[in-house]
């Protein structure tokens, strides 16, 4: 049964159902065995293990409660508005608590049966099994549920039932096997004083509480002299609809990054893309197929049958490209040349071409699109951009999204690079690159991290540190008079490091997420504050307006009475003095207010801001990830010339010094097998002089 559930619930297909089937069904204990078969696997997480099972017992529990309200109702213990409000809090526990409650629990709790009562019910349900075989015997095979047969061509397909019943008044009450229909079918021994509430009251008693047909349609079926072999349809369920992912058909050449590993004969298996082509403006680049919604079904039993829930996703873009009104293209807002970023942002990058050196003339150089120098990168300057193309580099810095191609050679320079890296020379440098890294002649003093291959085609590698992912293709490493060299394979450092610097940056962002939202709440409670006390101020302001305008009419009154006129001129200069500091103190609250109201949406804007940072770091991660599992790393090393004794070979999992210089090897880590068994230990391997 449970894996009949996981069948229907869409979390295992029906290749894998039937393998489950195969591999426990001679097992003792079957259902613990399909359990640990299903996490073994990796079919179904614990998490949706656990729901499977609660389903399971829900369904368990269900089943031995079909025949309690029938019996109850025919003894007369409960009526039918007892046992619908029984049903309902049933569901409503099973909704909070995962597994519902017996309803003769239920019942008893709630007063309406006590326990002679109960014990009368489970007696009468114990005859009515014995009741229930004696009449099969006398009704004989030709009344009883049909056999399923062999399909034969031309053929209906036979219905499997889950349940199958001879019930009170001569009738056959069925329910299909997932348990989204019943059906009634009457026998030689139907009983035609059967009304609509004795059928009513045997769908309820067993549980049957969805999708039942209108009494009028049970009348019919009552009065009519068929359903001997053809079957009613009592109650029918809802079947799930499974949804799709929304999913972004792109017009343009995305795979950008095609790291290659090494084969076993030191080739870089992967092709030159060629020059990324360039495209016009108002180009469409994407178009977004929309998601379809899942819709959840329901059963007769009126349990929710759920379906896989989908995901849908936004078509985003940074520069060069435009959105369309309905969010569901993208167009090149540019001529120029299309990118897919890791963040999933699509854009258009153009060529910016600096005639010269990155030096004191220019300055640092950053640009959004690709970059050519015709010159050299100087110490102490920076290139940021995305495909990188430089004469050569004497010091300096280059960040890139995309390749970094270096025509002549690199000295003491840094460079990170979301693409490949191509160089004549590096000597004394740091290199940390995404795809492969391909140097024509020599690495010396530097260090080398690589998701994909490194390939020195006619050189060496002298005291340097080299991590490779997809293997390193050499001609000599070390000489007899230099540091021994350490050469990693198989590990993907760089991507490590990658996802360290994501989650770090993500982790600053949140950081920085929170003191913005303090401070905005801050400046929320100080403008209520300012909005209470500018208020009040203008209610004062307004009275003493008011003890203004009526003291200039008292004075212009009292004209003859110079005393009595003196000490009201006295009050209007103290009213309006009062009434300018009001009018100051107003002033002032409102300029505060405004100041704060700026402040606020300008936190709301870095919120916002911190909000698209952290999706689009999100969906990095996410692409990294996923790239790092469909790229598994290649612990090998090809030596065309030799390799000096003292190198260190790194693996997945071992490492080895090279204790003597070998020639013409490949070295490689292998796991250990006896008769095809791998005792899960790995070594270092070296074939000397392979061809």
């Amino acid at each position: 049964m449970l894996e009949k559930i996981a069948l229907q619930k869409g979390l295992i297909s029906k290749e894998n159902f039937q393998k489950a089937i195969d591999a426990c069904k001679n097992i003792p204990n079957y259902e613990n065995a399909l359990k640990d078969y299903f996490i073994s696997n990796n079919l179904i997480s614990a998490k949706k293990l656990e729901l499977l099972v609660d389903t399971l017992s829900a369904i368990k529990i269900i089943k031995k409660n079909m025949k309690f309200g029938e019996v109850a109702l025919k003894l007369g213990f409960v009526d039918n508005q007892v046992l619908q409000e029984a049903l309902l809090k049933q569901k409503k526990n099973a909704a909070k608590q995962k597994q519902p409650k017996l309803i003769g629990q239920i019942l008893f709790e709630t007063g309406k049966l006590n326990k002679e009562q109960i014990t009368s019910i489970v007696n009468e349900q114990k005859r009515s099994n014995l009741k229930l075989k004696t009449i099969k015997n006398e009704i004989g095979p030709e009344s009883t549920p049909e056999k399923s047969t062999p399909k034969q061509p031309g053929m209906k397909e036979e219905k499997k039932f889950q349940s199958s019943e001879i019930i009170q008044g001569g009738m056959v009450l069925e329910i299909d096997e997932n348990a989204f229909a019943a059906y009634l079918r009457k026998t030689e021994k139907f009983n035609d004083t059967v009304t609509v509430e004795d059928i009513f009251a045997i769908l309820t008693g067993r549980m049957i509480q969805y999708g039942i047909v209108v009494d009028q349609m049970i009348e019919g079926f009552i009065n009519s002299s068929g359903f001997r072999t053809n079957r009613f349809k009592v109650a029918s369920g809802d079947k799930k609809v499974q949804g799709r992912d929304a999913r972004i058909e792109y017009l343009f050449d995305t795979d950008y990054l095609k790291a290659g590993g090494m084969d076993e004969k030191g080739n870089i298996d992967f092709k030159d893309r060629g020059e990324i082509p360039k495209i016009d403006e108002g180009t469409l680049l994407a178009e977004k197929i929309p998601i379809k919604k899942s819709i959840n079904g329901r059963n007769i039993f009126g349990q929710e049958i759920e379906a896989v829930p989908v995901n849908d996703i936004q078509l985003k873009t940074q520069t060069g490209a435009y959105l369309s009104e309905d969010g569901t293209r993208i167009y090149a807002e540019i001529s120029g040349f299309p990118k897919l970023a890791w963040s999933g942002n699509i854009n258009v990058l153009d060529l910016f071409i600096v005639n010269g050196d990155v030096s004191y003339e220019t300055g640092h150089v950053s640009y959004e699109g690709n970059i050519d120098v015709k010159g050299c990168l100087k110490s102490g300057f920076q290139i940021k951009g995305n495909t990188i193309t430089i004469l050569e580099i004497d010091g300096g810095k280059i960040t890139a999204d995309g390749d970094v191609t270096i025509i002549n050679g690199v000295n003491d320079a840094t460079i990170y690079s979301r693409g490949h890296v191509s160089a004549k020379f590096i000597h004394n440098s740091t290199i940390s690159c995404l795809g492969n890294l391909i140097v024509e002649k020599e690495i010396v003093d530097s260090k080398i991290d690589a998701s994909g291959a490194c390939k020195i085609d006619k050189g060496e590698v002298i005291n340097s540190q080299i991590s490779a992912n997809k293997g390193v293709m050499v001609k000599n490493i070390g000489t007899e008079r230099t540091h021994p060299n350490t050469i990693t394979v198989g590990q993907n450092i760089y991507l490590e490091n990658e996802l360290l610097r994501i989650d770090e940056k993500i982790i600053d962002i949140q950081s920085s997420t929170k003191k913005e939202e303090n401070k905005k709440a801050r400046l929320e409670l100080e403008d209520i504050r300012y909005h209470k006390t500018a208020s009040k101020t203008a209610n004062e302001l307004d009275k003493a307006r008011d003890e203004g305008h009526l003291l200039k009419q008292q004075i212009k009154a009292l004209t003859e009475q110079p005393d009595e006129l003196r000490s009201f001129k006295r009050q209007l200069q103290q009213n309006t003095a009062l009434f300018n500091r009001l009018d100051k103190e107003l002033n002032d609250c409102f300029d505060i207010i405004e100041s704060n109201g700026t402040a606020i949406q300008d936190i709301k804007d870095q919120l916002l801001e911190f909000g698209e940072l952290l999706d689009d770091l999100d969906y990095e991660k996410n692409n990294f990830t996923e790239w790092g599992k469909a790229n598994d790393g290649n612990p090998l090393v090809v030596v065309d010339g030799k390799a000096c004794s003292e190198t260190i070979v790194k693996g997945i999992h071992s490492q080895k010094e090279l204790k003597e210089t070998i020639s013409r090897a490949k070295i490689k880590e292998v796991s250990l097998k006896n008769n095809d068994t791998e005792y899960g230990i790995y070594e270092i391997q070296i074939h000397d002089n392979f061809k």
